[in-house]
């Protein structure tokens, strides 16, 4: 019996492995990094399109594609989830607790600049109505 075979799939397996290390726990700590970072920069760049008396539509445009940028992240990360599964399957419900969990993340953020755009317009709004009724005078006053 030749020993050198037996050494080099045993290194060949090593390298394969090795490969494999990758997580579903793992690429969601990755996205979900990545999701909180694009979150806090999208945040301020809202806060300031909403100081900068950006008007209802364009403001909406922004705050739309401010969630679609964490929108792409959350599906980049869990395609590379379903790619890992593609490659070494495990239960379904691992790989969609830790991909529902990256989209529940993604949906959180989500929300969270779209209440901040809804408080926005709804500032841009009532100083629009403010501005049009203090033009106006009621008769018999």
């Amino acid at each position: 019996m030749r020993k050198i075979p037996s050494i080099a799939i045993a290194l060949f397996v090593m390298i394969i492995l090795a490969g494999c290390g990758k997580t579903y726990e793992g690429i969601y700590n990755d996205y979900s990094t990545k999701l909180k970072n694009e979150f806090e920069s999208a945040q301020k760049e809202l806060e300031a399109d909403v100081k900068s008396n950006m008007s209802i539509n364009d403001l909406a445009n922004s705050c739309s594609e401010k969630v679609n940028r964490l929108a792409e992240i959350s599906t980049e990360g869990t395609n590379e989830m379903a790619s890992l599964f593609s490659k070494r399957p495990t239960t379904s419900s691992e790989y969609f607790k830790w991909a529902q969990k990256l989209n529940s993340e993604y949906m959180e953020y989500g929300t969270k600049l779209e209440t901040e755009y809804m408080k926005g317009a709804g500032g841009s709004l009532n100083d629009m109505i403010n501005n049009a009724l203090n033009g106006l005078t009621l008769p018999g006053f």
